[in-house]
């Protein structure tokens, strides 16, 4: 009989226990499993590009890269200093994104960490924040 409590008392501590545990993506999983245009901020995924519901544009003159959805509700802008050329460069930037209920802004440093036709992989280490914009021509 004393089996049983003790059984679900391991159980509830492993439960407990794995919420604590940390799944926040870092540089590594962000650049070799994430393909979509995408933003995501403290490592999850924030918005992920839908061709089905979704728009994006760049405007080449402000270097400015934008994905909404059809309604306007939600999106994320990210502003560069200047434009990503290759893998290692390091490009400040602003993200603004929405949330259920506020409209963050990031100012980060962001190392170009993957370019494959047309799309970058920028990643800023200290937010866990990793954005993968295409530039449209």
């Amino acid at each position: 009989m004393k089996t049983i409590p003790h059984i679900l008392s391991m159980s509830i501590l492993s439960i407990g226990l794995s919420g604590c545990l940390s799944s926040t993506m870092e540089e590594t999983d962000f650049v070799s499993k994430v393909s979509d245009i995408s933003l995501t901020v403290n490592g999850r995924t924030q918005m992920k590009f839908d061709e089905e519901t979704h728009q994006i544009a760049y405007d080449e003159t402000d270097l400015q890269f934008r994905v909404m959805d059809d309604d306007l509700n939600n999106y994320f802008v990210v502003t560069m200093d200047s434009m990503p050329q290759k893998v290692g460069d390091v490009i400040s930037a602003t993200v603004i994104y929405t949330t259920q209920d506020d409209i963050p802004h990031i100012k980060a440093e962001f190392t170009v960490s993957r370019y494959e036709d047309d799309k970058f992989w920028l990643w800023d280490d200290s937010g866990k924040t990793g954005v993968v914009i295409s530039i449209l021509h």
